[in-house]
């Protein structure tokens, strides 16, 4: 526990020196030192975004998640907790899959109509990681997450796959997003980034120890008022999707 924090102490000043610096390689060298003591720590959250920098679909989605979801994680949590983020592409998929946390978030702003996730290469171009190979990539690992959320559309064509992978499996309904107007995926894509704050949120925050459940649905249910001016236009039943594994 002393060396825990410690740790938080020293993060604490790094991230002072970075404000600020005296000299331009002082806050280089803060931030790589900084970085070093991070993977000392497990994290609770692991986070992997894929941006591309040109879409391989046709879909429109809301821009910079990543930056957009971490910092409205730092202004709504009140508890310190340890985010960890990158680019997602095989290597930190493979990485991140090794490790210990409490939800694990795979986003992307771009899919196929098969489900297939866009991932992201270190100069920011999309590659095609199939569906199979997702799944193969995560049932080969023994997974050490209470929560998964696949938070892309069509994520669901996984639960058959990887519903007893997981203490939970959070997915998004699948629908023919590839015929819906520009303003329905943006609108809509906004919106499940919301629900995705929204709950982290609600979890890390839970101090009256609600049940997983009764949180989900308290953050689905304000999805869902939230998306109420295109519901007509997406005809679907459950939109989020929450499974438990099996005897859990």
């Amino acid at each position: 526990n002393e060396d825990y924090y410690d740790l938080i102490e020293n993060t604490k000043k790094l991230k002072y020196i970075m404000k600020r610096p005296i000299q331009r390689n002082i806050y280089f060298e803060a931030y790589e030192l900084r970085k070093e003591l991070y993977n000392l720590l497990e994290p609770d959250i692991v986070m992997l975004n894929s941006n591309p920098l040109k879409n391989i679909s046709n879909c429109i989605h809301y821009p910079n998640n990543q930056y957009y979801i971490l910092n409205e994680l730092k202004q709504n949590i009140k508890s310190y907790i340890r985010i960890k983020s990158d680019i997602l592409n095989k290597e930190n998929l493979n990485s991140a899959l090794n490790e210990k946390g409490k939800i694990l978030i795979i986003q992307s702003d771009d899919f196929t109509e098969n489900g297939d996730l866009i991932i992201e290469s270190e100069k920011g171009e999309g590659n095609i990681l199939l569906r199979e190979d997702l799944i193969q990539i995560i049932k080969n690992k023994d997974i050490k997450y209470q929560i998964i959320i696949l938070c892309f559309p069509k994520s669901s064509k996984l639960i058959e796959d990887l519903n007893n992978t997981v203490d939970y499996l959070i997915t998004f309904e699948n629908f023919d997003n590839f015929k819906a107007e520009k303003f329905i995926m943006k609108k809509y894509n906004h919106e499940s980034i919301q629900f995705l704050i929204d709950f982290i949120t609600k979890i890390v925050d839970n101090k009256n120890n609600k049940d997983y459940d009764i949180i989900f649905q308290n953050a689905k249910e304000t999805f869902l008022n939230n998306i109420k001016d295109i519901k007509n236009e997406m005809k679907l039943k459950n939109y989020i999707i929450s499974v438990k594994r099996k005897n859990y």
